[in-house]
């Protein structure tokens, strides 16, 4: 009986050690030390050209949390839960019921994340180290002491249409920072000078915008032209005879930056293989416009200059006014339709574009099995830019549109 219970205690004694084993491993697959915590922007992404990594507009975010939880932000919201094993960082994203699978890398202040076999790299907003492109050496850039104080806004005008100041103001401060306040709260910003541009970026976004300098005065670009000086200095410009304001230049405008309500487009419809629909094979100038009605937001492309009570759209759809990186359809029971043919619910995902520095590329294939086929592309840029004449696909009218802005 006293040889039983030694092999009792010898057992349970090993048994304890495996336990303390055991649990010291698992200790060890524990994160200590720093972690990816806070929000981060998409700064750099490969585009799948050949060209690597190269700047991107701050589209992108992703937010970690320390349970170990987080958000991916960009077309969709979606929920993440994160690990992080020395620099191996993974991420799962949940769309609906679905699980996805991401690898990456963390060095202490950027991650470099593999999506879909092309990389794109974060760095934590407000990064004092921001990453420049292998490929770009970026111009230098300073604060002017000259431009320090408060300026008030003399003016601003949109789509040609002058409008009076409304309390309008900002402050540069000589730290690189400042304050303005375009009538509903007082925003935080941080400025720079290039020449003769003014950079701005704000907000938890980190959206940019620019201002050009003319004489002692600072035509800010939002989208709508707002006209600062300071207390004394130069009003903004006057109406002419005609009733139209002089531009503060001469040229095609800047992309706004972001899908604008409301805006007008213009560009071109590109159709081939149609069977069993109103339109053959070819290319049509569109012209295009986002704007509200009583239901919502809506997106219209039209194959004439204008349009026209009795003139049906070749793309109609209501889209989500609060995503302004990306065109959103919310498309519902027979309100949406391209080429003729109505859409659905189920189209949303295949119309999702991305709003690339003024530009849509619309692309969608109509096939089932009513003998109908049409593959559809909508190119359109916001009216009064430039395009790229060596890339874009051009409408047949482009030369007169061209000859229009310059």
């Amino acid at each position: 009986m006293k040889q039983f219970t030694i092999l009792k205690k010898r057992i349970f004694v090993i048994l304890m050690a495996l336990v303390l084993v055991f649990s010291l491993a698992a200790c060890g697959d524990k994160q200590s030390g720093p972690v990816p915590e806070g929000k981060y922007v998409c700064t750099h992404r490969d585009e799948g050209f050949g060209d690597g990594l190269e700047p991107v507009q701050a589209d992108e975010f992703m937010t970690f949390n320390a349970d170990g939880t987080g958000r991916w932000e960009y077309a969709l919201d979606s929920p993440i839960t994160w690990k992080l094993k020395g620099d191996k960082l993974t991420i799962v994203e949940t769309v609906g019921e679905n699980e996805y699978k991401f690898e990456g890398t963390w060095d202490g202040e950027k991650i470099l994340l593999n999506v879909d076999g092309y990389g794109r790299l974060f760095e934590k907003t407000g990064s004092t180290s921001p990453t420049e492109s292998a490929q770009t050496t970026a111009p230098a850039v300073s604060v002017d002491s000259a431009l320090v104080g408060r300026y008030d806004c003399t003016g601003s005008e949109m789509d040609g249409f002058r409008m009076d100041p409304d309390g309008e103001w900002m402050e540069l401060k000589a730290d690189g920072t400042g304050i303005w306040f375009f009538g509903v709260t007082e925003e935080h910003f941080e400025w720079t000078v290039a020449g003769d541009t003014i950079n701005f970026t704000y907000g938890d976004t980190q959206l940019d915008y620019t201002a050009t300098l003319e004489e002692d005065q600072i035509i800010l670009d939002t989208g709508t032209l707002y006209y600062f000086a300071k207390p004394g200095g130069t009003p903004a410009p006057q109406p002419t005879e005609s009733g139209e304001t002089e531009k503060p230049s001469k040229g095609a405008i800047e992309p706004a930056g972001s899908i604008q309500v409301p805006s007008e487009w213009y560009g071109v419809a590109i159709l081939t293989d149609c069977v069993g629909i109103d339109y053959e094979d070819g290319s049509y100038d569109v012209w295009g416009t986002i704007d509200k009605d009583s239901v919502g937001t809506y997106f219209e492309l039209y194959l004439v200059p204008e349009a026209t009570e009795s003139e049906v759209p070749i793309l109609s759809m209501y889209i989500d006014e609060e995503e302004q990186s990306w065109l959103t359809p919310i498309i519902g029971h027979e309100d949406a339709w391209a080429v003729g043919l109505y859409l659905t619910e189920e189209d949303d995902w295949a119309l999702l574009t991305m709003y690339d520095e003024g530009a849509l590329d619309i692309q969608y294939t109509f096939d089932n099995d009513d003998d109908i086929y049409a593959e559809c592309r909508f190119f359109v840029r916001e009216y009064g830019t430039a395009w790229d004449e060596a890339v874009d696909p051009l409408p047949a009218s482009y030369d007169d549109y061209a000859a229009s802005i310059k």
